[in-house]
């Protein structure tokens, strides 16, 4: 993509794909509050009062979460370089790693959940602890930036809203 392209279709096709965007980020909070708060149960309640219907859904929901955000790192790319004429823009010009998730990490506790989900055991609570306290802090921080972007991006509708109301 040319230097600018993003800008051209911030300009034509602007203001739905960003409200498209903005209204896709806050239900994706939404449901990242909620997946940190079943983490947060289950290493809370290791090793022996593990709640294991809680752990397949909640291997469900991570799953769920990362095949959003794989669907959402296009999109974001294609915003995220829409810095031309509006600096703001420009914070969330950021390094890969801090908006999106360890998918690898991610997948494998997914995976580990289910199986302890459907039965099997919880053979180091410690390290699965350390594994749900790694994803705690990985969601939190990816939070974080689509709090910080989400208030960019919300500027923007915003200005484009109050200009084609004077114009």
């Amino acid at each position: 993509m040319s230097p600018g392209s993003a800008e051209i279709f911030l300009q034509t096709n602007g203001s739905v794909e960003l409200k498209s965007t903005i209204e896709e980020m806050k239900s994706s909070y939404g449901s990242e509050v909620a997946l940190c708060a079943e983490l947060e149960t289950i290493s809370e309640s290791l090793p022996d009062l593990i709640d294991r219907n809680l752990c397949v859904f909640t291997a469900v929901d991570l799953r769920l979460l990362l095949e959003r955000e794989r669907r959402a790192e296009a999109d974001f790319a294609l915003l995220a370089q829409s810095d031309q004429a509006d600096r703001r823009i420009g914070t969330l010009r950021v390094p890969e790693f801090a908006h999106t998730l360890d998918d690898n990490g991610a997948e494998r506790l997914a995976d580990l959940l289910e199986k302890i989900g459907n039965g099997g055991p919880v053979e180091d609570p410690d390290a699965l602890r350390f594994q749900l306290a790694a994803l705690l802090d990985d969601l939190r921080d990816h939070m974080a930036f689509q709090e910080a972007a989400l208030q960019v991006l919300e500027g923007r509708v915003s200005r484009a809203a109050a200009i084609r109301q004077v114009g």
